[in-house]
């Protein structure tokens, strides 16, 4: 649809291996405090949830373990034009 395929949306060699590991037997509660983002206020806010991220891997490397940033983790990002 974008024209990222495929490089984006596949684990093949030569991909960037972006995928986020779900255990979907984890429940939580959505939180806006707890939220990695600039903006906390969220609609989900109080939301009960089944399935919870385990696992964020961007570009090969873990930048997310249990919901919460990796330590050593560094923006691994990378714009891709259409």
């Amino acid at each position: 649809m974008w024209n990222v395929w495929p490089r984006k949306g596949n684990l093949d060699i030569g991909a960037d291996g972006d995928v986020t590991i779900v255990d979907m037997k984890r429940t939580g509660v959505i939180d806006e405090e707890s939220l990695h983002s600039k903006n906390k206020l969220s609609p989900w806010h109080g939301w009960k949830v089944k399935g919870l991220p385990v696992y964020t891997i961007v570009r090969g490397k873990v930048v997310a373990k249990d919901g919460e940033i990796a330590p050593d983790a560094a923006p691994e990002g990378e714009f891709i034009r259409p």
